[in-house]
């Protein structure tokens, strides 16, 4: 199992929100980073900093050598090929790249309705047929609709984990059945990548994108897995430096040599620092990856055994099926999750850039909590303290802020043990004045109750 000791890696844990310490529960939307991603992107521009390839300077060839070994990390971590591993700045910008190849000779795609729009728009826009898969109500894609849509279309595209049911799709299933009938396989991997275990080649697909910044990584970074026979069918559809090895004068203009794979396929000056750290990343996550799928599901079935106690709906499948994450059924998602926040629990709300999905499930939006290696079982106790207290009151008043009074309420009621930093305090819960994490509003309120309680009974 991944130790708790895991989280002093990840200094913005240390940070307190409003007198409570931060409880981030929205990796979904993007993971923390550790300090060893931190510190390489620090010693890149302070000790390495150089384009890549051409300069034989000092620098260049550090650059280029960190460069390339990343690629090499990166590529292992997925379990493909340098060469099959094209760096990108996101998954959308993956799979943008890679529908406006393949649109150019192929006609029909089929996507799932659970799919991000990240993996609905690029095809969408640029196929003449477009498809969508149905999925079930328990949050499931339907293999029967899938196999009877399969003979109408050329490429398909579903994503690995779903970001709102949290369903871990069985991907090689999928992958086998399209492949039968000679379809091109696209997987949407930002949010499987981050948490389970994957080798391409095993899966049988033709292609991977997936976020740098969801797996421990920084902001515009991210990897394009192209096989090897996919390659062979497309086209570059950006030029420009470092994608060609020669451009020469001709009778018509000029004439293109191209680089091979994946360099034809990543013309301009990439985000070096941004890929270095990347692979420092994947180093850090190789450590953990088998135990976290586990971890996750021990929490999250913690946070669903409670909405299942308060009788809380929410989408997807059961925690044995899903991976970390769990979004609820709330009239009023954003108030609830703009509550949390003022008790450091870091959600999201909303409908996740996944309309179609709640349109089937014909719901508005909704809360989301999703978890990480660096989530502890006590932060989802409190969470599920703060939610059942957050609830109550929007129930009972329909607040549309926190309460003069809720804080206090709040101090009160979470016990000590609860707190993620209950081994630091030698307090005792009803002293809260002493407390270094409540805030100084709730001591100075708590000070004036007694007070005028002593007043009272005098």
């Amino acid at each position: 199992m991944i130790p708790e000791t895991v989280r002093d890696h990840f200094p913005i844990l240390k940070r307190m929100v409003n007198g409570f310490p931060l409880v981030y529960m929205d990796s979904a939307a993007t993971s923390l980073k550790p300090i060893e991603v931190i510190d390489t992107l620090v010693r890149f521009y302070t000790a390495h900093d150089s384009n890549v390839w051409r300069s034989p300077h000092v620098l260049g060839a550090e650059s280029t050598d960190a460069f390339e070994k990343a690629r090499e990390k990166v590529a292992k971590f997925i379990g493909a090929k340098p060469s099959d591993l094209v760096f990108v700045t996101s998954t959308t910008d993956g799979i943008n790249r890679l529908a406006e190849m393949l649109m150019r000779r192929k006609k029909a795609v089929m996507c799932t309705v659970m799919d991000h729009h990240s993996n609905m728009l690029p095809w969408y826009t640029r196929a003449r047929k477009f498809l969508l898969c149905n999925i079930t109500k328990e949050g499931f894609i339907d293999t029967e609709d899938y196999e009877n849509k399969l003979k109408k279309v050329d490429v398909v595209a579903f994503p690995m984990v779903s970001n709102v049911l949290g369903t871990i799709n069985d991907v090689k299933d999928l992958a086998e059945r399209a492949k039968d009938r000679k379809k091109i396989v696209v997987v949407d991997g930002a949010q499987g990548v981050p948490h389970v275990p994957v080798n391409v080649y095993r899966l049988k697909i033709d292609a991977l994108a997936f976020s740098g910044h969801k797996m421990l990584g920084p902001h515009g970074s991210g990897g394009l897995y192209i096989s090897p026979e996919l390659q062979d069918e497309l086209k570059p559809v950006f030029s420009g430096g470092d994608s060609i090895k020669a451009v020469r004068l001709a009778e018509k203009g000029i004439k293109i040599e191209w680089l091979p794979p994946p360099h034809c396929f990543e013309a301009g000056t990439p985000s070096i620092a941004n890929y270095v750290a990347l692979g420092v990343a994947t180093d850090f996550l190789s450590r953990y990856i088998d135990d976290v799928i586990p971890h996750e599901r021990e929490l999250i079935k913690e946070l669903i055994n409670f909405l299942d106690d308060a009788k809380i709906s929410y989408l997807g499948p059961p925690p044995e099926k899903r991976c970390g994450l769990v979004s609820i059924i709330l009239k009023e998602p954003d108030r609830v999750a703009y509550t949390l926040s003022k008790y450091g629990i870091c959600t999201r709300a909303g409908h996740h850039c996944a309309n179609p999905l709640h349109d089937f499930f014909n719901v508005s939006g909704t809360l989301r909590f999703s978890l990480y290696l660096y989530n502890t079982r006590r932060e989802v106790e409190y969470a599920t303290v703060v939610l059942d207290q957050v609830l109550t009151q929007v129930k009972e008043k329909a607040v549309k802020y926190v309460p003069p009074d809720f804080t206090f309420k709040m101090a009160r009621q979470i016990p000590c043990e609860l707190c993620p930093y209950s081994e630091l305090c030698e307090t005792s819960e009803h002293a809260i004045e002493l407390c270094p994490y409540v805030p100084s509003f709730v001591k100075k309120r708590r000070f004036h109750a007694v007070v005028r309680e002593e007043i009272a009974t005098a």
